[in-house]
């Protein structure tokens, strides 16, 4: 009985010392200074870096993990280009670049390889500083200014020393904005509400395209409800009467449309007995009602109505202040028709 009392003593001792050398972080460590320091080795944070060096300042490129060039270099390849007379600067110099490799003046779409080699070209051209491997644990703001960051290897967290780094200004570059978080700027995750900051632009978005068809299982188990739904998949949210839902479509050309609402099979208790919309169309503002009741899991008209093309000149709001009992939005559907 004694051996075994001893035995826990010396089991309890070791842990007490591994646990006070984990909470006992050396960052007596190297200190970083330079001018700017950039966080994050996205598309962003390589040109950040590289236009600071050409401006004469001394750079340190931070990247958390191996790889520069984030989702560029990470197989998005396909750039959704648009107009391309609007890309200019480095970036415009990126894909000239992506040209060169291909004999051609520019190129807009390419494989990670091809993308990862231009974008290390600005590494070396600009011989920039960049240390891998490490992330960011901490942040020292005094007067509303960083003055220091203090990272960890992203590889071995428990190894010492840490590494700090000072510097005149600091640039987030990172996705997900790591830096900032941990200097204390407010963040929230997930979409607020149009409300939130009086916008039309934010929340869910249902439009007529870049949206989920039908049919996609949303359970972490195929076909079992009460497995929960997957990461990030939110279930109907119902809101106060008095809140609005405003859609804006993108519309391809200035045409006809009739629209579309539909109707979530819900039971009855979660019915609306009356939902009304305002519809932005060429014609001015027009107003629509339906009993969402009479319509369970179906698609309901709205009415034909003649759209500019484009988004910022047509909307279908759906008014919580004209509707009856609580909302759901859940999609929107625009049918082009001859009138």
């Amino acid at each position: 009985s004694e051996m075994k009392l001893h035995g826990k003593w010396i089991m309890l001792v070791c842990a007490s010392v591994w646990v006070a050398c984990q909470s006992a972080r050396d960052t007596s460590g190297e200190v970083r200074e330079v001018d700017v320091c950039v966080y994050g080795g996205t598309s962003a944070g390589v040109v950040a870096a590289y236009s600071a060096q050409q401006m004469g300042k001394t750079v340190l490129l931070i990247e958390p993990g191996k790889y520069l060039g984030g989702m560029t270099t990470g197989g998005l390849g396909m750039t959704d280009i648009g107009n391309k007379y609007a890309v200019t600067g480095l970036a415009r110099l990126f894909y000239r670049r992506i040209g060169e490799h291909y004999n051609k003046f520019e190129q807009w779409t390419f494989p990670p390889s091809v993308a990862t080699k231009t974008m290390n070209r600005f590494v070396e051209d600009g011989e920039l500083d960049v240390l891998y491997r490490h992330r960011i644990t901490e942040a020292d703001v005094q007067n509303r200014t960083i003055q220091t960051i203090t990272l960890e290897s992203s590889e071995n967290p428990t190894e010492n020393p840490l590494v700090r780094v000072r510097a005149k200004q600091f640039i987030d570059c990172t996705y997900e904005g790591d830096l900032m978080a941990r200097a204390g700027v407010s963040y929230f995750v997930g979409r607020e509400a149009n409300a939130t900051f009086d916008e039309t632009l934010d929340g869910v978005q249902l439009l007529n395209s870049h949206q989920f068809p039908d049919g996609i299982d949303p359970y972490v188990i195929e076909g079992d409800s009460t497995s929960g739904l997957c990461w990030g998949i939110q279930p109907n949210t119902f809101t106060k009467p008095n809140t609005d839902y405003t859609f804006q479509p993108v519309v391809k050309q200035r045409h006809h449309y009739e629209v579309y609402f539909y109707c979530t099979a819900l039971p009855d208790a979660e019915m609306p007995d009356q939902m009304s919309f305002d519809i932005q169309c060429a014609d001015g503002l027009k107003q629509a009602t339906m009993s969402p009741r009479d319509h369970k899991g179906t698609w309901v008209s709205l009415g034909t109505y003649e759209f500019e093309q484009g988004f910022r000149n047509s909307f279908i709001r759906l008014v919580g202040a004209r509707s009856q009992g609580p909302l759901f939005a859940d999609a929107l559907l625009l049918v082009p028709r001859d009138k």
